[in-house]
């Protein structure tokens, strides 16, 4: 149940990447045939699988296909305007040109009956009060060195809240001592006053979960010159670290390998301390970055018993937060994060 989408390699032309062929065939210890099939996740796809059996029961061959499900309500990307039905005819004729197992489907009347009291259901769900935000909170995927605004110099105060939010359930989970989150994986601002669940949830977007991992101080600090490597202030802003529980300073002058300085724990008391780098730390991120996504490659080799899946929304985890927070009149307060809470402390760069 790794949520892993396996399919013909074609997908790649319409942004969707397989792992491996649907099904990928590998053999057992005795040299048997194995069919290895996921239809992706959530309903995204409907997999159609043929197995041909002997008399034993005993897997002969399997050929299959994931059929990728997509409404007939396309629209532009650029404006969200409606496509004619000249086009939606174009678009159909190139997914069988092109062989894509892609279906355009229309919804079910029926179905939809069915559904229209749950869809209210969700729709008090979403507009339901978490808490208050006393002032705007802004998002940044990085900070920017030259700017004199927090927001800009220090990063996005929501992917710093974030991370905040995430170490909190961490330590409730495993005692964790820090979290990592990359700044592309927070995408809204929110403005002074109520925040819902439908906030939330459009603030983090993606299908994350919460993940353990078990890594060295020299493994976190190789995480972070990797991703710097590659973000280097400009190639790559959304792969940018942000932590809690742990500070540091980035000299971009630096060669290779040496740009992250500085590297200091923050206990819960608030005593400040070096990262150890032969102790083994707990750290909780998400699973996007724990597969190595976003140049952090590190992370994808802490394999075994050294990483755990929670399967706890990350956008869960900042309801969880939010829900801990001081009430004053009958409101959850949201403040914006401490200066002291950020994990970049200070960049450098000519």
């Amino acid at each position: 149940d790794s949520h892993t989408l396996l399919g013909p390699s074609n997908l790649n032309n319409i942004g969707l990447k397989p792992e491996g062929a649907y099904p990928t065939l590998v053999k057992n210890k005795d040299g048997e045939p194995v069919c290895i099939a996921q239809a992706w996740q959530y309903n995204y796809a409907v997999g159609e699988l043929n197995i041909k059996f002997d008399e034993n029961g005993k897997v002969l061959s399997c050929t299959g296909t994931p059929h990728i499900l997509i409404g007939d309500d396309i629209k532009r990307a650029s404006n969200n305007s409606d496509l004619s039905k000249n086009e939606k005819q174009k678009i159909q004729e190139q997914i069988k040109q092109q062989q894509l197992p892609v279906n355009i489907i229309q919804p079910d009347p029926a179905m939809l009956q069915v559904l229209a009291r749950y869809s209210q259901q969700k729709q008090r769900f979403t507009n339901r009060i978490v808490g208050y935000a006393k002032e705007d909170l802004c998002v940044k995927s990085m900070p920017v060195p030259t700017s004199n605004n927090k927001c800009g110099k220090y990063g996005g105060e929501l992917q710093q809240l974030f991370a905040k939010a995430l170490l909190e359930e961490g330590k409730r989970q495993f005692n964790a001592d820090f979290s990592l989150q990359n700044g592309g994986g927070v995408r809204i601002p929110i403005a002074k006053g109520p925040v819902t669940v439908g906030m939330v949830y459009q603030l983090l977007p993606f299908k994350n979960t919460l993940m353990q991992l078990n890594m060295t101080g020299a493994e976190i600090k190789n995480t972070l010159e990797q991703v710097m490597d590659k973000n280097n202030l400009d190639k790559d802003a959304g792969s940018y670290p942000y932590m809690s529980g742990l500070h540091w300073t980035v000299d971009l002058n630096q060669p290779k390998g040496n740009r992250i300085q500085n590297l200091e724990q923050v206990l819960s008391s608030g005593q400040i301390q070096p990262l150890d780098l032969n102790k083994v730390y707990k750290l909780a991120t998400i699973d996007f970055l724990a597969r190595g996504s976003g140049h952090y490659t590190t992370l994808s080799t802490i394999q075994g018993d050294r990483r755990k899946d929670i399967g706890l929304d990350y956008a869960e985890v900042f309801l969880n937060y939010l829900e801990r927070q001081p009430t004053v009149d009958g409101e959850k307060q949201i403040y914006k994060p401490n200066i002291l809470d950020y994990s970049t402390q200070r960049i450098m760069n000519d």
